[in-house]
């Protein structure tokens, strides 16, 4: 249904499919927190019920530590509720995520992902939590757009359709059509929810701190404060703002990748308003009976140029990459939308992961390994050589299985990233991000193309990007950008190299004092001499390269 500006419902988009928003009342951190383990103790009692009545049911051994989880279950039962009793784990699990509020159902979104660790049963109920979540009563969400527009939405709008187009954990999204006729979708903050993940962000980096005590092996509070840093920049809609227009500039020479336009005008911290994409979702699209193998074929390699830019070349990606946020447009374009959540690599990750990636796909497991273990941040107790070791063996397994339904390139970066905990060695939050925006880039393309080649098609565009990466053009332009520092160092230097020869010339003629000040001589011959190794090893400036090298020889003979 679309409604007139002035026209008003509370229509919703099929019933029993949405229920209402109910806004989160402002709590204590104490009592968020106490309402929080209550929860998280239910999931523990509901998961523990489960693994019991499976073990009951296969007829496995009751040893000692089933009997002791069985008495603590019997014991905890304090903590069941009566709204989740009944129910299969996995709507519990949903409905208690859904419950707590925005920071759980992202949470839950993550899990929903895990496919390789958790049942399918499991993983299929959480993925209603992507879209398919409460909503705010059109009255409330027109009034909250007049609030942000500080205007009526008349004077904006021509109409908007009442009915949400989607709901996700911290906003709503309705269709709406501007006043010059063109199409957009309003993404509006659900009240309360920026509150809400503030104070449960405080609740986890205090769990993280806790935990670090007990567990430091896994930096808890390293991982969990990574976790609030991200979801409290999914709340503030000028992120994202600048996020969609970052992406369509480093997409801007390749028509088929399109981001939405952002109307900056109508949009701040709590509301977006952005161009509406009309295309479908790759489910939606793998099922249609029109689309042939060649299509199909060519979104999948559309869809894999895509992730590959964003994350080896651009060293900036979607990071909260689910089906529910990819679309396929008319002349096969595929679309990104919801992009509040971004992961971005430093130039020297960004090159070592490209260099890694080309060598896991072309099957190089010993480069590869090199690779990985320069992204990694070693602990107090690093086993490098060890993780290398299981790193080749892990990588030499899967090239014996190298198809989507054994083993995928993205599961693999996941299983080497995870990897890395049990040798002291650790990654960045975004190479998580990353392996999980692969494994969800793997899995749409087997849903649009299935049997889809991942690996070589992976190397076509991976084989561009290290053309790229060397071509002469680009070596020029990077040496651009380094240029006035160059110059700077240049003209200074000749001034320096001769105050440095006249210092030593002067040292040099003074009577040595004892034997010893020749070998003190040939030691610093081979400082500066190795330092000037190190400059040029390292790109640093031709000129402090030479001038510490020329020292170096001096001395040397002086000595």
């Amino acid at each position: 249904m679309i409604a007139s500006i002035p026209e008003k419902s509370r229509i919703f988009k099929k019933e029993g499919e949405f229920e209402p928003y109910l806004t989160p009342k402002p709590v204590s951190t104490g009592r968020r927190f106490l309402y929080t383990i209550r929860n998280l103790i239910g999931l523990a009692l509901d998961g523990s019920k489960e693994y019991l009545s499976y073990r009951k049911k296969e007829h496995l051994p009751k040893k000692f530590k089933f009997r002791l989880l069985s008495f603590a279950v019997f014991c905890l039962t304090v903590f069941k509720s009566k709204r989740y009793a009944n129910k299969p784990f996995g709507v519990q699990l949903r409905s208690r995520l859904s419950d707590m509020g925005a920071t759980y159902i992202k949470l839950g979104q993550i899990l929903a992902l895990r496919s390789d660790l958790l049942p399918r049963s499991i993983t299929d109920e959480l993925a209603l939590l992507f879209d398919k979540l409460t909503v705010i009563d059109y009255d409330q969400f027109e009034q909250l757009v007049e609030e942000n527009l500080n205007m009526p939405v008349s004077v904006v709008f021509n109409k908007i359709v009442t009915t949400p187009l989607a709901s996700a954990s911290i906003a709503q999204v309705h269709l709406a059509t501007l006043k010059n006729g063109e199409d957009v979708v309003i993404k509006l903050l659900k009240p309360g929810t920026r509150e809400l993940i503030l104070t449960d962000s405080k609740i986890i980096r205090r769990v993280g701190s806790f935990l670090e005590y007990f567990i430091p092996r896994t930096q808890p509070k390293k991982m969990l404060n990574e976790f609030c840093e991200y979801t409290s920049k999914e709340v503030n809609f000028k992120l994202e703002a600048d996020n969609a227009i970052e992406f369509a500039n480093n997409f801007s020479k390749h028509s088929t990748v399109v981001f939405p336009k952002i109307y900056r005008q109508y949009s701040n911290e709590n509301m977006i308003v952005m161009e509406f994409l009309k295309g479908v979702k790759p489910d939606a699209y793998a099922q249609k009976e029109d689309v042939t193998e060649e299509m199909r074929a060519k979104v999948a390699d559309i869809g894999a140029f895509a992730i590959i830019k964003m994350i080896y070349n651009d060293g900036f990606f979607h990071a909260d990459l689910h089906p529910g946020n990819l679309l396929i447009l008319d002349e096969n374009k595929c679309a990104f939308i919801d992009l509040g959540m971004v992961g971005r690599f430093s130039e020297a990750t960004r090159k070592n992961l490209l260099y890694y990636f080309n060598a896991l796909v072309l099957g190089n497991s010993e480069a590869a390994a090199r690779y990985m273990t320069l992204v990694a941040k070693p602990g107090r107790k690093a086993d490098i050589q060890g993780f290398r070791k299981e790193f080749v063996e892990v990588v030499k397994a899967y090239q014996k299985n190298a198809s989507f339904n054994e083993f995928s390139v993205g599961k693999l970066i996941m299983v080497t990233t995870e990897l890395g905990a049990k040798y002291d060695m650790y990654y960045p939050m975004e190479l998580i991000l990353m392996s999980k925006a692969m494994v969800t880039f793997e899995g749409v393309g087997e849903m649009v193309k299935p049997g889809l080649d991942i690996v070589e098609v992976s190397k076509k565009h991976v084989r561009r990007l290290l053309i790229h990466e060397v071509n002469p053009k680009e070596l020029m332009k990077a040496s651009l950008q380094n240029a006035p520092e160059f110059i700077d160092t240049f003209t200074r230097g000749p001034g320096l190299f001769v105050e440095v020869l006249n210092r030593l010339e002067q040292e040099l003629n003074a009577k040595p004092h004892n034997k010893m000040d020749g070998i003190k001589g040939v030691i610093l011959a081979g400082f500066f001499i190795l330092s000037a190794a190190i400059v040029y090893g390292t790109g640093g400036a031709i000129a402090v390269y030479v001038a510490l090298f020329t020292i170096g020889i001096v001395l040397a003979l002086k000595s």
